[in-house]
């Protein structure tokens, strides 16, 4: 899946940030865009948080339930069966929500 993780993110900044030649307009707005980004992170940016785009919600919340146990992997019942829009709808309470590079995000809220 196309998840982001700030940890890779952190590491494009910090090149940015310590260029000494002026930057070029594209990477000036890749460099305000990551910055915004770690603002909207907040604290836990350094810690690794992982960014599910919007798009992949649902495979992420159905991946997410097998991996914590929620469902055994294996039984074909009652998996699929489960309305896994309506569960990553009910999961979306405990996350935030950013845009980065004109995709909308979610990251586990702290």
């Amino acid at each position: 899946m196309n998840y982001l993780n700030t940890v890779d993110l952190d590491e494009e900044l910090t090149k940015l940030e310590a260029e000494l030649a002026p930057l070029a307009p594209r990477e000036a707005d890749r460099l305000a865009a990551l910055r915004e980004l770690r603002y909207e992170v907040g604290p836990d940016w350094e810690c690794g948080e992982i960014l599910i785009p919007a798009g992949l919600w649902a495979e992420y919340t159905e991946e997410l339930a097998y991996d914590i146990g929620a469902v055994d992997r294996y039984a074909a019942w009652p998996g699929c069966y489960i309305d896994w829009e309506a569960a990553a709808e009910s999961l979306r309470q405990d996350y935030a929500e950013a845009k980065f590079d004109g995709v909308t995000y979610y990251f586990l809220a702290s």
